[in-house]
């Protein structure tokens, strides 16, 4: 869960765009 967050805010710091892609991978 902590990589999950990880991961979603590092997306969101750089671009909601980049955002949703980088959840997915992580899903």
């Amino acid at each position: 869960a902590g990589k999950s967050k990880h991961k979603w805010l590092f997306g969101k710091s750089k671009r909601s765009d980049h955002a949703a892609p980088l959840e997915e991978t992580v899903t």
